[in-house]
Parts: structure tokens; sequence; C-alpha cells
């Protein structure tokens, strides 16, 4: 199995986040990927801990895994904010399509 880029990784973030419109807030501290949810429950945790085992060797591995009340933190070093801006762009691209007819 080979790691996903980046932009594969954001892809499954949202995937495994429950979709761009489950995602509440994105932002980041030095060496975390904070992620709030509108739905805390559409969100399984086991699927980021596969997706931590698919990155071990990747251009950002997920070193850990923090579980907040209605948040995930992704312990990616300090590529968290990096990791964040694309993840961003991301999500506004997925909400702008969602607005397309």
């Amino acid at each position: 199995m080979t790691s996903p880029t980046r932009t594969e990784l954001c892809e499954k973030i949202i995937a495994i986040s429950g979709g761009a419109e489950n995602i509440a807030r994105v932002w980041n501290c030095a060496t975390r990927l904070r992620l709030s949810f509108v739905d805390p429950d559409a969100v399984s945790i086991e699927n980021f801990k596969t997706l931590a085992k698919e990155t071990e060797a990747g251009e950002i591995p997920i070193a850990g895994i923090i579980e907040r009340p209605g948040e995930i933190h992704l312990v990616v070093g300090f590529k968290a904010r990096s990791l964040r801006v694309e993840l961003g762009a991301s999500l506004a691209g997925a909400r702008s399509e969602d607005l397309i007819p």
C-alpha cells in the first residue's frame, strides 16, 4: 500500500469526517491539525486510526490522534499549518462545488 499524497490525505480526511458539510472548523497549533464537527457522532475514530496507519511512511505521517468532545486532533508535526492550509482550500472547493447547480 502506498501512502497518500498531501492532496489525497486532505480528501480522505474530509471523507472520513462525514464530508465537508460536517466539518465545522479546522485550525492548528504547532504540531496538530484540529478539526471540530457539526455532528461528532458521524465521525469514527477508527477510520482516523486506519488513516494514520496508511500515512506512516508518507509525506505527512499522522503520529497520533487525540479525541476531545466534538473534536479530533491529528498529530502531524510541524507540517500542521501547511496541511491546514491545503485542507482549507479543499474544503472551500468542496463546498463551492455543492453550490453549483
